[in-house]
């Protein structure tokens, strides 16, 4: 029983930690209201990983880049989160 109540609580520490997280992808608008591309949100939740800012505006620049018909390549140097992600 002891082990069941440690295993709950830390699974309810971990959703807690993951529910504060910053959504760095999750912009405020005028007006009050909130946009954000749903396609990160469904990446955090399908990997289990939290994007970080880089990611995110790589990712960005990169949706840019297709939308004007341009090809590009990127690099990250380490530290950036690239070896999880």
């Amino acid at each position: 029983r002891a082990a069941r109540r440690a295993g709950l609580l830390e699974k309810c520490s971990l959703l807690c930690s993951s529910l504060a997280s910053k959504r760095i992808y999750i912009k405020g608008e005028e007006g009050g209201g909130y946009a954000f591309d749903p396609r990160f949100m469904v990446f955090e939740f399908v990997t289990g990983y939290l994007l970080r800012p880089r990611q995110v505006e790589m990712v960005e620049e990169f949706l840019g880049t297709i939308q004007g018909g341009r090809s590009a390549v990127k690099q990250m140097i380490m530290g950036q989160g690239k070896t999880t992600v």
